[in-house]
């Protein structure tokens, strides 16, 4: 308890400085997550306690430096509806749902809104930008250390790693989302050589990290993350020669890994098509979605919970003939949709697909708003952003992946985009005529 008390002075003081500072340490922790190194301190629930902690310092911050800045994001209603609509749900169904509510609140939506009211430079996306690269070429480089050792989980007859993660499915896709900012800073024409090079290594080592993943819907996230980005950033015959450079480096890289990594990928993704069994296919998400829309259509209002899906699965199971458990590797949603509509209802999904459409539409405003002025950073940022998201949506139709966390914090990055680039308006407008100039942006 005494080490988690310094960890909030410290955290309090941070914030109450530069609440900037504070934002490396989420995605650090987002990445990392400490607890599973120190399982003692998971009794006194230190991730809500430090949330709250950083709120009150940031609110405290912003009362006395008066620094804040409305954000202006259409995006942010949508999300507090969907919260609300949450929050109704787990109140409605109380326990063990409200118990997940408040965790989701903290390790969730808590960084959502931080990083939209603390990022707003343009300095300040270029250094959250190389962090997110950053951490993810760490977390890759410890699921190497354990492909090399042999260590990770045993699925189903394979060895697959972890790193940092609760589970492979979850590495090779949060490592798949980054791939379009590696690409991103790969292709932004103001790095020099050196720096490309380093960037070009960063991107093998995420590749690596999802193929040994042996994560399905991470590699197809994968994939369609390097064709997306070259499709979105380029245009006209560079756009062709893009996509020819793309495939080569492609077909070089499969050289590179070992032959039994490349064969275990290989297998996983033939029983996509060529499967034996059903089972063998789905491992039982067919039965799983099943089971998600007869929740839905019978709690259409706020579903059945949230964290209820496993529990409410096996009584479906058990007392209804057109729903079966095919495995005990099937007792989630395996599907994001399904995850979202299953718990908190039909209205919690629309919600939720309302809040993904504003994200889309903050975009095209950020993209319209820096062609305009020329800016090739932040159109990059952009359509590394449109990239992730689209990446997820497709992954979402694979896995369940609501509480991602990789995703949680490139969506308010894009709520960001708009302040931002109303900072770098006025800075333009006040280079053109000085005598106007204003207070600079803190």
């Amino acid at each position: 308890m005494f080490i988690i008390i310094i960890a909030g002075m410290f955290l309090f003081i941070v914030t109450m400085i530069n609440p900037f500072f504070v934002l490396p340490i989420f995605v650090a922790g987002s990445y990392t997550e400490p607890l599973q190194f120190f399982p003692q301190f998971v009794q006194y629930n230190p991730t809500m306690t430090l949330g709250i902690i950083v709120l009150a310092a940031y609110i405290l911050h912003v009362c006395s430096a008066k620094d804040f800045i409305n954000p202006k994001s259409g995006q942010i209603k949508f999300m507090i509806f969907f919260i609300i609509w949450m929050g109704v749900s787990s109140i409605v169904h109380g326990g063990f749902s409200f118990e997940m509510f408040k965790i989701i609140l903290t390790r969730s939506f808590l960084p959502y809104f931080l990083f939209i009211c603390i990022i707003q430079s343009k300095k300040q996306l270029k250094i959250i930008t190389w962090i997110f690269l950053l951490l993810g070429v760490i977390t890759a480089v410890y699921g190497i250390y354990q492909f090399k050792f042999n260590l990770g989980i045993y699925d189903r007859g394979v060895r697959r790693i972890v790193s940092f993660f609760d589970n492979p499915n979850a590495l090779g896709i949060s490592l798949a989302l980054l791939i379009p900012f590696a690409m991103g800073l790969l292709v932004y024409g103001k790095y020099k050589a050196r720096v490309r090079a380093l960037i070009l290594g960063f991107l093998a080592i995420l590749t690596a990290g999802v193929v040994i993943s042996y994560s399905r819907s991470g590699f197809i996230g994968f994939i369609a993350a390097i064709f997306l980005f070259v499709a979105l950033f380029f245009k006209g015959e560079k756009k062709i020669v893009a996509g020819v450079i793309t495939v080569i480096c492609l077909l070089i890289a499969i050289d590179f890994f070992p032959s039994h990594a490349k064969y275990t990928m290989w297998g996983r993704l033939r029983t996509i098509t060529r499967a034996d069994s059903a089972e063998e296919l789905d491992a039982g998400r067919a039965e799983t979605g099943k089971a998600g829309i007869k929740m839905m259509m019978e709690n259409p209002l706020f579903g059945v919970g949230l964290g209820r899906f496993r529990g409410t699965y096996i009584n479906m199971a058990a007392t209804s003939d057109d729903v079966k458990v095919v495995s005990e590797h099937a007792l989630v949603a395996h599907n994001l949709y399904v995850q979202v509509g299953s718990q908190i209802g039909l209205v919690g999904l629309f919600l939720y697909l309302l809040f993904i459409l504003s994200v889309f539409r903050d975009l095209r405003a950020a993209k319209i708003s820096s062609l305009r002025r020329k800016d090739t950073f932040i159109t990059t940022i952009v359509v590394c952003i449109q990239t992730s998201v689209i990446v997820f949506l497709l992954c979402g139709f694979m896995s369940g992946i609501l509480l991602n966390k990789s995703i949680w914090m490139i969506f308010p990055v894009s709520a960001a985009l708009k302040k931002i680039n109303d900072h770098e308006e006025e800075l333009s407008q006040n280079s053109k005529f000085p005598s106007n100039k204003k207070k600079p942006w803190k």
